[in-house]
């Protein structure tokens, strides 16, 4: 099992503010707590909130994968995602 910890969401703000695409990515795996779809889309809203306060507007797209720590399983599965992406 991984034990996973949410970064506080100023950080988490400081770091995405110069995009307006973000990709946010849940694990269908072992963490605890879970970080699964609804983690992801609860995620995606608080930031969206946040960023309303900044005057920053950003889109969000969701997914989660079924082992973020398998790095060939994360590729494959992000790569269509990714599309277009620079």
């Amino acid at each position: 099992m991984i034990v996973t910890t949410q970064k506080p969401l100023d950080e988490i703000m400081d770091r995405i503010s110069l995009y307006t695409d973000i990709l946010v990515v849940g694990c269908d795996g072992c963490t605890q707590p879970p970080r699964g779809l609804k983690e992801t889309e609860t995620l995606s809203q608080l930031l969206e909130l946040a960023g309303k306060q900044r005057n920053k507007s950003f889109n969000f797209k969701t997914i989660t994968t079924a082992k973020q720590c398998d790095y060939y399983l994360v590729t494959s599965e992000l790569k269509p995602q990714l599309n277009g992406v620079k």
